[in-house]
């Protein structure tokens, strides 16, 4: 079935009187619309079922829609412009069918000039016209009915300056990725697609950045022949310190009259983890180790605003001795914890006897951000502990007489103690008449 025909007119616009030798011109827009839209691949059974069943269920269909647009302007100035002034109309249209699974865009714009006289008549009207056609077919998968949108914009005038006249701002027409995922360290490409009906493209700026934007560097642009299509690539790198605050960035596109378009694009920043040792409580106590810790995330900003956040802490690479909890088994800080208290841990460090390279890591890795995970590590080498030595505290003997003194010794760390050496100087013994 072909759908009724859609003509959409805009009055004249006057403007002022003027002297004779300055024209006043007006423009009617028409626009005329035809869409034929056909079902495909439905049998008429689903039909009969869906009917006595009495309730509403979706089946999808196929779309062939064919749609016809033509958009014209009438340009008319009275009396004609003159020379050395043109006649210049101008019109930018734009029209989209869509249905669930598809679109159909269509962008265009045209520019018709003519001469100006040298001595126009107050009583002849000098008349342009610009049409535009688009004609377009396509099938989709489509649930309910299909819509159509357009729009279109005109000037009529007397101008010098033909090229600009009329002129409009040229289109971002796509950002990808639509944002950016950045980790610390890392930088990121975002692709600009711009277009500009009347074949203005001017330039991608090579450098953009205000405030709170995060600045990005053009890497490439390239334009078609007709100006018309645009893309360029920039680079965005991760914030230098104290710059997390700006998290989008600024792209725009300029033609060659002046005008611009632009688009701002969300950053989300993600931060690695940080491992703090707490003095208070590290050490040895007794015959055991001890490792106090804080895990410090900048992206611990509570469960609203990123309930997926998990800090995950683990050892690995333990060396010379035991460690409590067991290497590698994963202890997890969720997000709700925003206090230091909730991010502290331990780790306990039993040593081995005879085995001096005493030593462990401590690992604090994110929850996979869409760029991956991050993970700061931390070395911990366990000092060893020399032997104590346990001696008489005073021995009495007189000249000649033999002393026997029983020394012991023993090492904390369950270390054998190879030698044993006590010297005796001058002073170091007491004599008793």
């Amino acid at each position: 079935m072909k759908g009724a025909v859609f003509v959409l007119a805009v009055g004249m616009i006057v403007l002022a009187h003027q002297p004779i030798a300055n024209a006043r011109c007006a423009h009617q827009l028409e626009t005329e619309v035809e869409m034929e839209v056909k079902k495909l691949g439905l049998p008429t059974i689903i039909i009969a079922k869906v009917a006595g069943v009495g309730v509403g269920i979706d089946v999808e269909v196929t779309l062939a829609f064919q749609t016809a647009v033509t958009f014209k302007l009438s340009c008319g100035c009275q009396p004609c412009c003159q020379h050395p002034k043109k006649q210049v109309a101008s019109l930018s249209v734009s029209t989209s069918v869509r249905a669930f699974g598809g679109t159909v865009v269509f962008v265009g714009a045209a520019t018709r000039e003519q001469e100006g006289e040298e001595h126009p008549s107050e009583t002849r009207e000098c008349i342009l016209t610009v049409e535009l056609g688009y004609q377009e077919g396509t099938r989709v998968p489509a649930l309910g009915g299909v819509r159509m949108f357009f729009s279109q914009t005109g000037s009529c005038d007397c101008t010098d300056d033909p090229k600009c006249f009329g002129n409009t701002a040229p289109v971002i027409v796509g950002v990808s990725p639509p944002w950016v995922d950045l980790n610390k360290g890392t930088s990121a490409t975002v692709t600009v697609k711009a277009s500009d009906a009347q074949g203005n493209l001017d330039n991608f700026p090579s450098e953009i950045e205000g405030p709170g934007y995060l600045p990005v560097k053009r890497l490439s642009q390239w334009f078609n022949e007709a100006r018309t299509l645009g893309q360029a690539e920039y680079l965005v790198e991760f914030p230098k310190e104290g710059d997390g605050l700006r998290k989008s960035l600024l792209v725009s596109v300029w033609d060659k009259c002046g005008k611009m378009d632009a688009k701002t694009i969300g950053v989300r920043l993600f931060y690695p983890p940080v491992l703090v040792v707490i003095p208070e409580g590290s050490g040895w106590h007794g015959q055991t180790y001890v490792l106090m810790y804080r895990v410090d995330d900048p992206d611990f900003q509570g469960c609203n605003q990123d309930r997926w956040e998990v800090v995950y802490v683990f050892v690995e690479e333990v060396k010379c001795g035991a460690t409590y909890p067991p290497e590698l088994w994963e202890r997890s800080f969720p997000c709700h914890c925003v206090h230091e208290e909730c991010r502290m841990g331990s780790v306990s460090f039993t040593p081995k006897g005879d085995c001096c390279d005493r030593s462990f890591k401590v690992v604090a890795k994110d929850s996979s951000s869409p760029v991956g995970s991050q993970r700061d590590v931390l070395f911990v080498k366990v000092p060893n502990r020399p032997p104590t030595v346990q001696v008489p505290g005073e021995l009495k003997v007189r000249p000649g007489q033999t002393v026997t003194a029983t020394v012991t010794a023993t090492d904390p760390d369950g270390d054998t103690v190879d030698t044993l050496t006590q010297k005796f100087g001058p002073g170091s013994f007491v004599l008793e008449w």
